[in-house]
């Protein structure tokens, strides 16, 4: 103990004191005001280190004269103080503000605090759960267990219990809970029983995942078909599963004792290793490979192997996984497969037919060589593996031979025959097949397209044929001359030898004889003009064996329209063309300008009175031919009277106009040579409309 002492001064004045001013001074000073003013004296506590302070006065005439101050030094039980107020601020800090949930609770599970997490893990208050019994806000399943427990846990002061519980949050949802229950009713600072509970409705959440995770993929490695081999980073097997096993035709104990070498085909080793070793290195996470592994009982089978590496957190290899499948049965097929294609190249390579495969785009998937020289020699150019056969189709119009492709797309067998012109000019025939390509499960995979050169054959058939029409036209000559002989020739013939004999047998006065002379001459003139038209009709004959040449309709219009310019002119005539669809013609020019010229003329002579002759000329191309159309509103045909001569030689319908009958054979005949074909429509002053189709070659 230590005393100081205080001395009242002189004079009476505010007492000014000089105190040493540690950082508990200041309440020392207060206090000694107090007592000098005769106020109640309290114990203060000054840190000097730490101390007690006690203040005595002496009072006289009611003036305080002096003032003692004892102290009592107490730093260590202050330190102990305050070490005790810092761990309960940090304990109720962790108490506060801790994800668990800490609960003080009576014998009978009335909670009598709750920390505030109760908020965050469930959702009430602290004041909704006070005075509220924690078994109200468990599952009814745990109802029992957890009743059981508290029993339990009556009979052990201070003993816990480890549980997990479902517990009600204020939504209505139920979280999983894991903490531990200890009785503290037997200690006198607690007086309860104290429930930490932890939210683990995540962790089981995600435990159950990982298991349902594990048990699905170890179910599917034991059922799966597909071989799964694990090796470590030495190429030792460290485990497979049933397949594998199966596969191999080992146990699973036999196949720890064995490496990757050991059951790989030693010539299918060096490869796969080279592959291994680049992972080993970090080189690349996997690779897939065919190859052969050696079974138990040295059977030699092939898998796809897919290979890839487990690694740990720092790279480091842990595990190889192999995936393998066998592919034994796939690869007997294949090389199977290669000997039948081997064998069926070699056929259709040494046959004379062409062969192209297409695929569902038309696309060139492949050919045989006779396709390859056919085309070559043709277009000047080869096939091409994926090309599009429409670059190599020779055929017009190409949008007709596409159409008939995709038909076969579609599923229907065609066989037709066509011609193009080679490179050189000439004309080749083919006959050709198309039939749909189908999988195992019938759908159209392509087309295979056959073709047959025919040209020969063909050229002996258009031979036969137009020998047969020539006969036949001839027949139709024989048939013309001997109508024109049995009635053309015969009646001026007839005539001629009448007079011949009237003249010899009678005498003629000169007026008769004159009259004589005048219907010889006339008959005379009326035979020269049959035989001239007989011979008009040969000479036309005779110009089919003309060359051919490109003849341009517009052209041909122009030539015509110069040389008919009078007759144009005095009749007003309107002559129309449109050769926009096709102006051209592959042709003998002499016979087409004949055929033009007749039918243009035949338009002006045959003009309806009072009205303006008008004629229009036009073509189209429909597929392989062009079609011309003549027509003009000229005085027409009576065609259900005159059908059967329309055509026909010394045929006319209109006596007004001077003319033999002779037009509309010569085109008919001359159309015909050509290889083309004409019609004809026609109504009474309506007009007429002649057309002719000819073929493209």
């Amino acid at each position: 103990m230590r005393k100081r002492k205080i001395t009242k001064p002189k004079k009476k004045q505010n007492m000014q004191l000089k105190i040493l001013m540690l950082e508990d001074s200041r309440h020392e000073a207060e206090f000694i005001e107090k007592v000098l003013r005769k106020e109640k004296i309290d114990f203060i506590s000054k840190r000097v280190e730490f101390a007690d302070s006690y203040v005595s006065t002496k009072v006289i005439d009611g003036d305080v004269v002096n003032a003692q101050s004892i102290f009592r030094q107490v730093t260590e039980r202050k330190k102990a103080e305050n070490t005790l107020l810092q761990h309960e601020a940090y304990y109720r800090a962790l108490v506060e503000h801790g994800s668990y949930l800490k609960t003080l609770m009576s014998a009978e599970g009335i909670l009598s605090y709750v920390s505030p997490s109760i908020t965050k893990i469930l959702g009430f208050t602290q004041e909704e759960c006070i005075g509220k019994s924690l078994l109200d806000i468990i599952h009814k399943e745990e109802l029992q267990r957890m009743t059981e427990m508290m029993k339990q846990l009556m009979k052990t002061p201070g003993k816990s219990f480890y549980l997990q519980l479902r517990v009600r949050h204020n939504n209505g949802t139920y979280r999983w809970c894991e903490g531990t229950m200890t009785n503290l009713l037997n200690d006198s600072h607690v007086n309860a029983l104290v429930l930490n509970l932890r939210d683990i409705s995540e962790k089981n959440k995600t435990e159950d995942t990982l298991h349902e995770s594990e048990q699905f993929h170890r179910v599917i490695t034991n059922i799966s078909t597909i071989g799964i081999v694990w090796a470590t980073p030495d190429k030792k097997i460290a485990n497979a599963n049933n397949s594998m096993c199966e596969m191999l035709g080992y146990t699973i104990d036999e196949l720890k004792e064995l490496s990757f070498t050991d059951i790989t085909h030693p010539a299918d080793l060096s490869a796969d290793l080279v592959e291994m070793d680049k992972m080993l290195r970090c080189e690349m996470d996997g690779y897939r490979i065919e190859k052969r592994y050696i079974t138990k009982d040295k059977r030699v089978i092939w898998v796809n192997l897919n290979i890839s590496c487990s690694r740990d957190k720092l790279g480091k290899i842990q595990y190889l996984i192999g995936i393998a499948e066998d592919i034994t049965s796939k690869k007997q097929a294949e090389e199977a497969l290669q000997k039948s294609e081997a064998n069926l190249r070699t056929i259709l390579d040494n046959i004379e037919i062409s062969y192209i495969l297409l695929n569902k785009e038309l696309n060139i998937v492949t050919f045989n060589n006779y396709a390859s020289s056919e085309y070559t020699e043709a277009l000047g150019k080869p096939l091409k593996e994926g090309e599009f056969i429409g670059e190599f189709i020779l055929d017009t119009p190409k949008e007709t031979t596409l159409e008939i492709f995709n038909r076969a797309i579609n599923g229907e067998d065609i066989q037709y025959e066509t011609s193009y012109m080679r490179k050189d000019g000439s004309i080749c025939w083919h006959a050709r097949k198309l039939s749909p390509v189908k999988d195992g499960s019938n759908a159209i995979m392509g087309i295979v397209l056959s073709m047959r050169d025919i040209t020969s054959t063909k050229l002996a058939e258009l031979e036969r044929e137009k020998m047969t029409s020539d006969i036949a036209d001839r027949n139709k000559d024989l048939e013309q001359f001997a109508y024109i002989v049995s009635h053309n020739l015969r009646a001026p013939v007839a005539n001629i030898m009448a007079i011949v004999d009237a003249v010899d047998s009678c005498k003629l006065s000169p007026a008769e004889r004159d009259e004589m002379l005048d219907g010889l001459s006339g008959s005379v003139q009326r035979l020269d003009g049959v035989i001239m038209d007989l011979n008009q009709i040969l000479h036309t004959k005779s110009q089919l064996n003309e060359q051919k040449e490109k003849i341009y309709f517009s052209n041909l219009i122009d030539e015509i329209k110069v040389q008919v310019r009078p007759l144009v002119k005095k009749q007003n005539v309107k002559i129309i063309t449109n050769f926009n669809a096709a102006d051209e013609l592959f042709t003998i020019k002499s016979y087409l300008y004949s055929i033009f010229y007749n039918l243009i003329s035949n338009s002006i002579k045959f003009q309806k009175p009072g009205v303006v002759p008008v004629i229009e000329i036009n073509s189209k191309k429909p597929g392989e031919k062009i079609v011309l159309t003549f027509k003009d509103n000229g005085l027409g045909i009576d065609l259900p009277k005159k059908k059967d001569h329309v055509f026909g030689l010394y045929k006319r319908f209109h006596s007004h106009v001077e003319g033999k009958g002779i037009g509309l054979y010569m085109c008919k005949v001359q159309v015909e040579a050509l290889g083309g074909k004409i019609n004809l429509k026609s109504k009474v002053n309506e007009g007429t409309t002649v057309t002719i189709e000819f073929p493209c070659r």
